[in-house]
């Protein structure tokens, strides 16, 4: 069997140091157990021009977890969304289309997180905020840190240099993996137009910043 990336079977939080103990199956895990720095990378539904040249509404988040003892960063989890709550029929009351918040209650349960890293404008982020508040569904309510950098060569440093050193793992079929590829045959494509390629360098500029 190929190991993967798969949730945790048991994981405990301290709550002093925000550390977070994860224990796998290690038949199936291609993460050690462990102590992991978790941090959220989120991208707010905006406008971004899509392959096809198209301008279509998107949004992403994203998990990545540092093992502290090998300093590899896994990307446990990652989901695209439009809407915080899900959009459900006005006839019989069905989902549409799922919202974010059940991807945040999955990622707290397995992995104790709720701290999301972004870089986009106020306004945005106070408009989701609104949204996350709202929710009844979520507790707890995602908190947001301010990724800083001075200009998008900075944080994709910080991504090749973990890519070549082999300490950065993600899905081999994911939304990740996807887009580093499309960002490779145009490197000189606006990252903002990559909701999961921004939303890692907002995650792993703020473990370069704050948490080496």
């Amino acid at each position: 069997m190929n190991k993967t990336i798969v949730p945790p079977i048991k994981q405990r939080v301290d709550m002093k140091t925000r550390q977070v103990r994860l224990w796998f199956d290690k038949d199936t895990s291609v993460a050690p157990d462990g102590k992991y720095r978790m941090i959220g990378g989120m991208f707010l539904p905006s406008s971004v021009k899509s392959e096809d040249g198209h301008m279509r509404i998107r949004g992403y988040s994203m998990l990545a977890g540092r093992n502290e003892d090998t300093k590899v960063i896994y990307i446990f989890d990652e989901a695209n969304w439009y809407t915080v709550d899900h959009i459900l029929d006005d006839k019989d009351g069905a989902v549409i289309s799922e919202g974010v918040v059940t991807w945040l209650l999955k990622v707290w349960s397995n992995y104790f997180c709720n701290t999301f890293t972004h870089r986009q404008d106020d306004e945005t982020l106070f408009r989701y905020q609104i949204d996350f508040s709202r929710c009844s569904m979520l507790q707890p309510k995602p908190s947001f840190l301010d990724a800083e950098w001075n200009d998008d060569y900075q944080p994709l440093s910080v991504i090749n240099r973990e890519l070549m050193l082999g300490r950065l793992k993600m899905k081999r079929d994911g939304i990740l993996i996807s887009e580093l590829d499309q960002h490779r045959a145009a490197p000189d494509e606006d990252t903002k137009n990559l909701p999961a390629v921004y939303s890692l360098m907002c995650a792993l500029s703020t473990l370069d910043r704050y948490w080496t």
